[in-house]
Order: structure tokens, then sequence, then C-alpha cells
């Protein structure tokens, strides 16, 4: 299934993906960019559950990936109690123990109270869990292959100049939103 969602993938980028522009507006390189920022994340979210939903016979969700990959992120920086796994996902620590006790149940994560502060509580990966991130890590570098296969080096470096604009700007974004809710 990982290979058939990695084709389907290379396809689209040949074909210069579904970008489904308005007829009514001048097709710019603007509206292109608003449409990739519409409509492709999406698709790429929509590619990576169908691609995703193959291992275990879809007994992981898209989202139960991210937690697995964010509890492997949080571990190698040293920072994998509840909270500091529900800061990096944005989500309150309530709806993370939902999703922990979820995946715990399933096999993939497991919960230990810290000896020195009992208050804490972190999160570690179990085997269940490795085999899963090894997957959602190979589907990853399955699309990055097929994108640097099609584009030269020039290309490569403009479009990641290009993603790491687009990064700050959403960093910028959110952070301006949650200090205007406060």
């Amino acid at each position: 299934m990982l290979c058939l969602c990695l084709n389907i993938l290379k396809f689209k980028i040949k074909r210069h993906g579904d970008l489904k522009i308005d007829s009514n507006i001048i097709n710019t390189d603007r509206n292109i960019l608003n449409s990739f920022l519409v409509e492709v994340f999406y698709q790429i979210l929509a590619l990576e559950e169908d691609a995703l939903s193959a291992y275990a016979d879809g007994k992981i969700s898209s989202k139960e990936f991210h937690l697995i990959g964010a509890v492997f992120k949080g571990l190698q920086q040293g920072k994998n109690t509840m909270s500091d796994i529900a800061k990096m996902l944005n989500i309150t620590t309530g709806s993370l123990t939902v999703s922990v006790t979820t995946l715990e149940s399933k096999g993939y994560l497991a919960r230990l109270k810290c000896s020195d502060d009992k208050r804490l509580v972190r999160i570690f990966p179990t085997h269940l869990a490795q085999e899963a991130q090894m997957y959602h890590n190979d589907f990853h570098h399955g699309m990055m292959k097929i994108i640097s296969d099609s584009l030269n080096e020039e290309e490569i470096s403009t479009v990641a100049k290009a993603l790491i604009t687009l990064k700050d700007f959403f960093v910028t974004a959110s952070a301006n939103i949650k200090k205007n809710k406060n």
C-alpha cells in the first residue's frame, strides 16, 4: 500500500499536482501558491492517511502516528513528560492523556512515573512504536525521494528556502493568534 501511494504521488508530481485554480482568476505564481496552501496541504494529509492506514490493518490513525513521532522526538530531546509532549503537539494534557491511554492499550506507548518526582509522568515508545515509526519514516523518505528526484539542485534549494519562509510565517502567525486570545 505504501508503494502504491508513493507511486500515485509520483504520478501527481509529474502532472504538476491536482492544483485546482479557478478559471476566472489569471494563472499567476501567487495564485498557484495560494492553491498549494489551500488544497495541496489537504491532499498531502489525505495521501499520508491512506498510506499509514495500511499499517497494522488501520489500527493506528495518522494522529496516533504523529503522537508516536512526537514521543520519539521528545525522548531524543530529553523532553518526554506528558506536559512536554502536550506542549510539543499544542494540545492539552487531558487530550494527550486520552490518546496515550489508547496507544498504551494498543501496546505502542508506556507511561512511567518519575522516581524523583511522582507528579511527572514520562512517555516511552515500545517495540511496536519503533516499528510504526520506521514505517512512517519510510513513507516520508519515499515522498522526499520522489519529489527531489523530479527537481534539480537549484529547484530543491529554492523550494527549501520558500518552505522556510512559510514555516516562519506560520510560527509567527500562530504566536500572534495565541497572544491575541489571551
